[in-house]
């Protein structure tokens, strides 16, 4: 799990991910290639859901993997609106891609989850064109809830959004 600490080199990853093209060079999150980040607010918004106590709404979480002495790839967890619900988001820099990391992320993140917080239910959104990503939802439980056609126009393509449910079962 990452710490306060980690913040930094996590919002590095992040912002590098961000940058990278999705599957099959589709993008693989809703920012075109011209948009700017503001790493400060991305610090920030880490920091202040890093403090925020499981017992108590706006929480988040993070679980990385650490490659060659650097955040290469994340599991945010984060709790918005009750303390029963939490979304999810993940992202694997480009060169751990294809090495099984992904599921092994996951089960740890979504084990977390059972043994530690009141989450009943996660929910996550995911490119439709992303299929390893779904695979890996779908291995894990993940069951697929709804479809956004168009939801996104990132660089050119029309992008459809999939949303999936997971019961959490203690």
């Amino acid at each position: 799990m990452a710490t306060i600490e980690d913040a930094n080199d996590l919002v590095d990853s992040v912002l590098r991910h961000f940058k990278e093209p999705g599957f099959n060079n589709i993008p693989s999150h809703p920012y075109g290639k011209e948009h700017i980040f503001d790493r400060e607010e991305y610090y920030q918004s880490y920091l202040k859901k890093f403090a925020i106590p499981v017992t108590q709404i706006g929480w988040g979480r993070s679980f990385i993997i650490e490659h060659e002495g650097k955040i290469k790839a994340h599991l945010d967890i984060n709790n918005r609106l009750t303390l029963h619900q939490a979304s999810l988001g993940m992202g694997l820099e480009m060169e751990l891609r294809g090495h099984k990391l992904g599921p092994k992320l996951l089960d740890y993140g979504l084990q977390w989850i059972k043994n530690n917080t009141q989450v009943d239910e996660m929910n996550l959104f995911v490119f439709a064109h992303n299929l390893p990503a779904i695979k890996i939802y779908e291995r894990a439980g993940f069951k697929l809830v709804g479809e956004t056609k168009n939801r996104f126009q990132v660089d050119g393509h029309n992008i459809d959004d999939l949303t999936m449910k997971l019961a959490i079962v203690r």
